[in-house]
């Protein structure tokens, strides 16, 4: 993923997975959790509530690397910031 000088919310990021397709992506949530960067995001033209997705992320010079989340403490975690999320998405639609 291509590296800004700094993202937010709501920022379009490129994510290309291991079979090299390319999906643009909204970013949803940025968190650190013991030392790790994660950032939470979805595919822009799917809906957000069957589509979050997040990777654990190191900066590089010149680009974000992700990686997969890996343990069931990290994705506990993930999870309760998902639901935050969806909540205060659900709230700010209605």
């Amino acid at each position: 993923m291509e590296k800004k000088d700094e993202f937010n919310i709501d920022d379009i990021i490129t994510v290309t997975d291991d079979n090299g397709n390319k999906t643009e992506a909204v970013i949803l949530g940025i968190l650190s959790y013991k030392k790790n960067n994660y950032i939470i995001y979805t595919d822009k033209n799917k809906e957000i509530k069957n589509n979050l997705m997040a990777s654990r992320y190191e900066e590089n010079e010149d680009e974000l690397t992700l990686y997969p989340i890996e343990t069931d403490e990290e994705w506990e975690y993930i999870e309760k910031e998902y639901l935050k999320i969806c909540e205060k998405i659900e709230k700010d639609n209605q």
